[in-house]
């Protein structure tokens, strides 16, 4: 089900945190408990270090739950 969708000029992590923030005020009111991407760079911290431990303003945002 898409529940949210928007053109923009650039593919970014708060573009796409935009959407979320939308999908979750219009419609559901409750924790998004999955969403599915691919690894792109507005998605996905594509540097990690050693651990497999990057920031990311995306992952971080859906950690929040």
């Amino acid at each position: 089900m898409i529940l949210a969708a928007g053109e923009f000029d650039n593919a970014t992590a708060e573009n796409s945190i935009k959407l979320l923030d939308e999908a979750y005020n219009k419609y559901l009111h409750i924790a998004i408990k999955e969403v599915i991407t691919d690894h792109s760079s507005q998605f996905y911290a594509n540097k990690r270090n050693e651990k497999g431990e990057a920031k990311h303003s995306f992952e971080e945002y859906c950690k929040q739950g």
